[in-house]
């Protein structure tokens, strides 16, 4: 299930049930060096979807200038995980679905649940 929206001309998704791989396991080792795991190329084709799909529903348009992106992580269970090692495979996935250099990306926030009864990653990209 995805909810997408704009607000204060901000776009933002949230995609339910998954969160962005960490960076310990966004890669494999291959004959010819690193590529994408299965979990990241999953969590990149889902979120590049729902991102694009959200862009369009709402008729958003990616502003010029410096850009804020922000990220909020709930899980359902209470294992233990690094919130700031999965912002990378997000924010990739934001760049190449709005099709912008993240370089242009000046603010970083990023927000972890710890008592969420649901997981879930909702993205947020707008001007800063």
């Amino acid at each position: 299930m995805l909810a997408v929206g704009v607000e204060m001309a901000d776009l933002y998704v949230t995609i339910e049930d998954m969160l962005p791989p960490s960076t310990n396991h966004m890669y494999i080792s291959t004959r010819r060096g690193k590529a994408l795991s299965a979990k990241a190329i999953e969590w990149r084709t889902t979120a590049i979807i729902a991102i694009k799909n959200a862009a369009q529903l709402a008729e958003w348009k990616l502003p010029d200038g410096p850009l804020c992106f922000e990220m909020e992580l709930g899980r359902r269970d209470k294992r233990r995980y690094d919130a700031d090692n999965r912002i990378k495979a997000a924010l990739d996935a934001v760049a190449i679905a709005l099709d912008f250099d993240d370089e242009r990306v000046c603010r970083i926030v990023c927000v972890k649940r710890t008592n969420s009864t649901e997981t879930y990653t909702t993205l947020q990209i707008g001007a800063l």
